[in-house]
């Protein structure tokens, strides 16, 4: 069982390529009074932020599986200058803690959602449920990482010889032809001359080879790469919950039978802290978690107006919030079970979309309500919502469209503003009504109009009229002007 890095958190990004833009530095620097900050990235779809975040993922994954000389291979190319151009989504990571504290040999918690989130409770014996086992599973492909990070570092300190070799053989080449010319001038004998040329010959010929070698291993290397840098492990738990909410339940069956009376109080807060969670993320305050174990295990909700529920039988966007909630929790709960730990670990959680499938009311909660149920856990969440972006005060915003940082809360603008401002928004109208009243300005800046355009006009006045009570008092006013 290897030790724990606690409070190992990132403090910057440099993406080095996203398949969109190259050389973007992303600072997460925490304030004085705070371990960390969370990240928030947004852009257009197709501006490289989900890219972004699973080449994240794939970096801590890397460090976690112990492949270290292809971090440190990195850091000093960078410090030299020179520019690595990759071909694949790649990103270097710079952690609160030293570099070398990251690297030497600890473990850390890394959760990490895609945006395509289905929540299926796994129906089976729940007398079976270990969470360390499951993660057996992933522990392997950890392994499979090292072995292969560690083959591709191999490969990349190989290559520098190899063009060693290649420069050497020119450079011999070159001196062979210029004693080749000075000995002709000089008048050398034909035995001589021929020696020089079959020399250069050899010469060209180990040139060759050695290009080839060169480029046979730049080939493979790439071949590693992309395989290295696609694969992501599919390891999920949250399917596991239902289980694990059994074997909690009977865990505090026993606490009570076994008069444990400190262990009873503490899983039944911990039931109760997600059922409140429940209640404010489904907003619904009467929502009840219940068990029922005369139709076999299983545990469903119940609204306030009777209407029950199993997990699978939960719309997507609670499906969604549960997914989530799962996730975190039973990664969580492996972690410390797999390093007897007492305590929650500090780690960090990766979401792709965060907002996908949630109400507008549960965009502005979903963050806010993680951050405070797993205090030590740094997020770092991809998103196209105004309301996700205004919830989080202790976090950065990068934009991959506009390119730009933001350091502070910018929770006191208006989704108005943030829909212009970061989502490409043109208007806080609809498209329809947008293009109309473009159309209808241009108009009136005409200051002779046609028969044909004053018609147009009216009938665009006409339209603003029907809809009037859903306008603000600026349109109303210009809709008034149109009327006249």
């Amino acid at each position: 069982m290897s030790k724990v890095q606690d409070n190992l958190y990132i403090k910057g990004i440099y993406v080095y390529y996203n398949y969109v833009d190259r050389n973007l530095h992303i600072d997460l620097t925490p304030e004085d009074d705070k371990p960390f900050k969370h990240l928030i990235l947004t852009g257009k779809n197709g501006s490289g932020k989900s890219t972004t975040l699973r080449a994240i993922f794939r970096e801590l994954i890397n460090v976690r599986a112990g492949v270290k000389s292809e971090q440190e291979y990195f850091l000093e190319n960078r410090k030299n200058g020179v520019d690595l151009s990759y071909e694949y989504g790649k990103v270097e990571l710079d952690y609160v803690r030293s570099y070398h504290e990251v690297l030497d040999g600890e473990d850390f918690l890394v959760v990490s959602m895609p945006a395509i989130r289905h929540f299926i409770v796994e129906q089976s014996d729940s007398s079976l449920f270990s969470l360390p086992k499951i993660l057996s599973i992933q522990q392997k492909f950890y392994s499979e990482v090292s072995i292969r990070g560690k083959e591709i570092v191999r490969f990349r300190h190989s290559i520098p010889r190899f063009e060693t070799e290649k420069e050497e053989l020119l450079e011999e080449i070159e001196n062979a032809r210029n004693k080749l010319k000075v000995l002709r001038e000089e008048g050398a004998s034909g035995m001589d001359l021929l020696k020089i040329k079959n020399n250069i010959e050899g010469l060209k010929t180990q040139l060759v080879e050695s290009r080839k070698r060169l480029e046979d291993r730049v080939f493979e290397l790439e071949l590693l790469e992309k395989k290295h840098n696609t694969i992501d492990p599919k390891i999920s738990l949250s399917s596991y919950f239902e289980k694990y909410l059994i074997f909690q339940r009977k865990e505090r069956v026993n606490a009570i039978l076994e008069e444990e009376s400190e262990l009873e109080k503490l899983l039944e807060k911990e039931f109760n802290r997600l059922e409140n969670t429940l209640q404010k993320l489904f907003e619904v305050p009467e929502l009840k978690l219940k068990y029922n174990r005369k139709e076999g295990e299983f545990f469903y909700v119940q609204f306030p107006d009777g209407r029950t529920a199993t997990f699978n039988e939960l719309a997507d966007g609670y499906g969604s919030v549960l997914y989530m909630l799962a996730e975190i929790m039973l990664q969580q709960e492996a972690f410390m079970q797999a390093h007897d730990l007492e305590e929650e670990p500090s780690g960090i959680v990766l979401i792709d979309e965060v907002e996908t499938h949630l109400h507008i009311s549960l965009q502005e909660k979903i963050l806010p309500t993680l951050t405070q149920l797993f205090p030590k856990m740094q997020f770092i969440v991809c998103t196209h919502s105004p309301q996700v972006l205004a919830s989080l005060e202790n976090a950065n915003i990068y934009d991959f469209t506009t390119k730009e940082l933001v350091r502070e809360y910018i929770g006191g603008l208006s989704y108005d503003v943030l829909s212009k401002s970061h989502f490409g928004i043109s208007s806080e109208y609809s498209l329809k009504t947008t293009t109309l009243l473009n159309e209808a300005k241009s108009l009136l800046k005409k200051e002779e109009k046609s028969e044909q355009e004053v018609k147009r006009l009216k009938e665009i006045s006409s339209i603003f009229n029907e809809i009037s009570p859903e306008l603000s008092h600026e349109l109303y006013l210009f809709v008034n002007g149109l009327a006249l």
